[in-house]
């Protein structure tokens, strides 16, 4: 998350990258759900769940604060 907007770079471990990608702010709608994230492009959907309960809804939440101050 920065000014530009919003990327997602997966571990090494994910593959060769093919879900990767980076949204400028008009590019995106996000949806906070539970304990997950949904994050829609013009083509893609992409969904996060908290990598721990508990800990990761804090910090889904907080991304979601940091996406509406970039909008």
């Amino acid at each position: 998350m920065s000014r530009e907007g919003l990327a997602f770079v997966p571990d090494e471990r994910e593959g060769d990258g093919e879900h990767a990608f980076r949204l400028g702010p008009a590019q995106f709608l996000h949806v906070l759900a539970g304990d997950g994230l949904t994050i829609k492009s013009q083509d893609k959907v992409y969904r996060f769940k908290a990598a721990a309960a508990g800990e990761g809804d804090d910090q889904l939440a907080r991304l979601v604060e940091n996406i509406a101050r970039l909008r």
